[in-house]
């Protein structure tokens, strides 16, 4: 800092602060050096983490350099704690540095790769859920989103197949992460997955109640694939039986015919039945 034009070392400063007018320290890395967390601050540069710790000030910053300060101290400790796999010492120290201070890129890519290796770690889905809270609501980046959605996706699917979420919920809370991560190709598969179940479901409801022209209608307008090849089979099926059975009135076969043609009209394994009711 400048006094009366003349450059002031931090040590300098410090020794004869009583001497010099009173200045504005900057919340900038360098005007941390003049506070109190000084030597703490300048620790955590040399990486002496657990120095740094032990000498710094215990009482709370008063002003924005010794905010800085702290801060700069904080996301130090937290990420020490992360390299020690210890993630839960690491939140708090994180969060506070978080609050105070824009994370630089370099940090943010810092905190990733140290993340993804505690990740690696982690066993339990719960704690898996916590972690990749943690890391997404600290710095947001690619990596965090996709291990959170993932694993929200995977905790959905475990409470789904174990019934305790029907596909109705199970796709709302589906819909709900996809804001975070929308191009997650875990995610769009279980989405396509649950909406395919709901179509199916809906489609065997209305053919057990004897709407066999509204089952096929719907399975026209579905954009899933597999629906629509569904529906078809079940239509050959019934071809199928009607003629061993000689029971389908011939109008009654070219109407079934014709739907399972408009369904699935490049499906290979229909193309002789396709071909004999000459639709193809």
């Amino acid at each position: 800092i400048k006094v009366n034009k003349l450059l002031i070392t931090p040590g300098c400063y410090k020794r004869y602060q009583s001497r010099f007018p009173k200045v504005t320290l900057p919340d900038k890395l360098w005007g941390t050096l003049y506070t109190n967390w000084g030597e703490a601050v300048a620790a955590c540069q040399q990486g002496d983490i657990l120095r740094a710790l032990t000498i710094k000030p215990q009482d709370t910053p008063s002003n924005q350099a010794e905010k800085y300060a702290s801060a700069w101290v904080n996301y130090h400790e937290g990420y020490y704690h992360l390299q020690q796999q210890a993630w839960r010492l690491a939140m708090e120290p994180l969060k506070q540095a978080r609050n105070i201070i824009s994370f630089p890129l370099n940090w943010r890519e810092d905190l990733d790769q140290v993340c993804d290796l505690v990740r690696k770690d982690i066993e339990d889905i719960n704690e898996h859920l916590q972690f990749a809270q943690f890391w997404y609501d600290l710095v947001t980046s690619k990596p965090s989103k996709t291990y959170l959605v993932e694993y929200k996706a995977r905790d959905i699917a475990i409470k789904y197949d174990n019934q305790t979420l029907n596909s109705r919920k199970a796709l709302q809370k589906l819909k709900e992460i996809e804001a975070i991560d929308p191009e997650n190709p875990l995610l769009i598969n279980f989405i396509a997955e649950i909406e395919f179940n709901q179509e199916a479901e809906n489609i065997d409801r209305l053919i057990k109640n004897d709407l066999f022209i509204e089952a096929v209608e719907q399975a026209k307008r579905s954009s899933h694939p597999r629906i629509r090849y569904r529906m078809a089979e079940v239509c050959i099926d019934i071809l199928l039986n009607g003629a061993k059975n000689r029971n389908l009135p011939p109008e009654t076969i070219m109407e079934i015919g014709t739907w399972a043609y408009e369904l699935c009209p490049n499906e290979p394994t229909f193309q002789e039945i396709f071909r004999s009711l000459r639709l193809r």
